[in-house]
């Protein structure tokens, strides 16, 4: 049982390593140039807002189309620091293995997400904007 719910979130035997970071992380990294990438649906941003400066990606799930859309952003660059952020860390993770996969190689995981916790982006009064 294990195995199968490690092989849905990419943590499977051959995945790439997961590297998480704190909020506050993020924001540091962001302030510095890293790509913050918010992968929450859109009515998750309008109901409960979104990190300040965040480039917003739905993921869905399909992979090919969130490497897609990442790939406009960073204008191809495998190399470009990504941080994603979900509500939890949970379909953060999963884009974060998608990218790992299409080469991608500095892309972290925002643990404690946006609103899910006392590490939270909130929780830890990181900037914030209605989207």
């Amino acid at each position: 049982m294990f195995e199968k719910i490690k092989a849905t979130l990419g943590m499977g035997a051959g995945a790439p390593a997961t590297t998480t970071i704190t909020p506050v992380e993020a924001h540091r990294r962001q302030a510095a140039g890293t790509l913050l990438i918010d992968v929450r649906h859109a009515p998750e941003r309008a109901q409960v807002g979104a990190p300040a400066g965040a480039a917003w990606i739905d993921w869905t799930g399909d992979a090919p189309a969130f490497v897609v859309a990442t790939r406009s952003l960073t204008g191809g660059d495998t190399t470009r620091p990504i941080a994603l952020i979900c509500r939890s860390g949970i379909r953060s993770g999963q884009a974060q293995a998608a990218l790992q996969d299409a080469g991608y190689t500095d892309v972290v995981n925002v643990v404690g997400g946006f609103d899910a916790g006392p590490e939270s982006w909130r929780a830890s009064g990181l900037p914030e904007e209605r989207a």
